[in-house]
């Protein structure tokens, strides 16, 4: 699966031909784009048989966003809890649980994304997790990356 994070905040009929014309399987746009972007994101992932993921990042309520984007036809939710916001005390673990109440969507998760935080994930089910720091900023990366794949293939 090729996810194409552009998180489009403008033109997303357009930005999204561009990417599924390219190879990709799903694109992300911005919760905080206008509507007829995410519409227009949305279009161009039915148009081509592929899905539109909403990112989060941003909104400062989410749960109620998920619903209106909802309504729009995505296809994907990603709960995305930016560092700026984990520095002033958004915890990401409590974000989703938040969203994952108020939708049946598949869910990604992103932001905050640790060996300690999955363990806490799994229960959850989501569909995809996204880690960043806990890779890059790790000492030995290829051991972090592999200890994260098997906590995650363990459930």
């Amino acid at each position: 699966i090729i996810f194409a994070d552009l998180k489009i905040m403008d033109v997303g009929e357009y930005e999204g031909n561009c990417a599924f014309d390219a190879g990709a399987d799903i694109i992300s746009v911005c919760a905080a784009a206008p509507d007829a972007t995410i519409v227009g994101a949305c279009q161009s992932a039915r148009k081509h048989q592929k899905k539109a993921l909403v990112d989060l990042i941003g909104v400062k309520d989410k749960a109620a966003r998920v619903k209106e984007v909802e309504a729009l036809g995505v296809d994907i939710i990603c709960v995305h809890v930016g560092i700026d916001e984990q520095h002033q005390g958004k915890d990401p673990l409590e974000v989703f649980k938040a969203v994952s109440k108020v939708t049946n969507l598949p869910l990604e998760v992103a932001g905050g994304v640790n060996l300690e935080r999955l363990t806490q994930l799994i229960p959850f089910s989501p569909e995809f997790v996204v880690v960043g720091g806990a890779i890059t900023n790790a000492d030995n990366p290829r051991e972090a990356a592999k200890a994260l794949k098997e906590k995650m293939l363990a459930g």
